[in-house]
This record gives C-alpha cells, structure tokens and sequence, in this order.
C-alpha cells in the first residue's frame, strides 16, 4: 500500500507530466528508489505519448530497479511505438543475462545496449527526446532533477549520450 509520501510524489509526477503540449518545466527533485520508478515511468510515458526516442545511461541497469513490471512494460510501448530506447551500461562488466529491461531492449529493432568501460564516467539520465529527462546528482543516495519539459538541459543530456555513444560504438554493441 501506498504511502502519503509516495501519494504525494505520484500526483506532483502527473501533475507536471501534464498533456502533450501542456508538459511543465518545474524541476523536481527526488532521494528514494521508489520515487525514482515513478519518474522513470511517467518518462517512459511520455516518450510514447509524444513519439519520442528514449536514451539512458546508467553504471549497471539494476535488475532491482528496472526489472520492475511496469518499466518493463512502458519500455516495451516505446519500442512497439517504433521509437528507439538506446541504453549505454558504463560498468563493462555487469551481467545483464537475466536482466528482462536489457532483454526487452536487445532483442528489438528499435533498441540498443553498449557497454562503456571504467575510463570514461559519466552522470547517470534518462532522456526522452531533448525536454524530458531525469538526471542523478548523487547516485548512491537516489538523489535526481527531473522535469518534463526544459530544452536546455535535456539536449545537454542528450549530446552527452550521443558523444558516449560514438565512443562505444560499435565495439561494445550487446547482442548475447
């Protein structure tokens, strides 16, 4: 069962998630796993709702994390959608055999996984389009900024993932 804390987050998550055309550039600031889940969802949403690619980079794709139900199902709405979800795992050596999120990623057209290596860091985010975007500043404590509609900074995320993507590329391209 829900609690008010979670309630609460829930409805300021809708609340600025909007309609497509009405989304709102109010940052939000979260510190809790659960919380994180419902960012990343309603991302998610949104990306299917305004037809809009999905890029993420992240250390090892929790299994804790996104192997929940709904992020497995919302990322299999973007892909169906025809958008592309391209994810970027920075620890090389994270096992994503049993992880279902990657599975659902790699075995799609439309998705993509590359692993990255210990030499280049980079911030953890989650980006849809160039507006919507949940970005962690402190990873070990759950701490992001999450908005759904501020240009700059989602286009800043975005030529992050696209800068680490063409260093990656196509050496470390997952297709197990």
């Amino acid at each position: 069962m829900a609690n008010n804390r979670t309630d609460f987050f829930v409805k300021l998550i809708n609340d600025c998630k909007g309609k497509k055309g009405e989304r709102s550039s109010r940052l939000i600031y979260n510190a809790d796993i659960e919380h994180a889940k419902v960012a990343v969802e309603a991302i998610l949403d949104v990306a299917v709702e305004d037809e809009k690619d999905v890029c993420i980079v992240t250390d090892s794709l929790r299994k804790d994390f996104y192997s929940n139900l709904a992020l497995v199902s919302k990322v299999k709405q973007v892909l169906a959608s025809q958008h592309k979800v391209g994810i970027i795992v920075l620890d090389s050596e994270t096992d994503l055999t049993n992880n279902a999120f990657a599975n659902v990623v790699k075995d799609n057209k439309y998705g993509s996984i590359l692993r990255g290596d210990k030499k280049n860091s980079a911030p953890h985010f989650i980006v849809a389009g160039d507006r919507v975007f949940r970005l962690e500043t402190d990873h070990n404590q759950t701490k992001a900024t999450i908005s759904f509609n501020n240009e700059s900074m989602g286009s800043c995320l975005l030529a992050e993932f696209n800068r680490l993507k063409s260093i990656f590329e196509p050496n470390q391209a997952i297709k197990e």
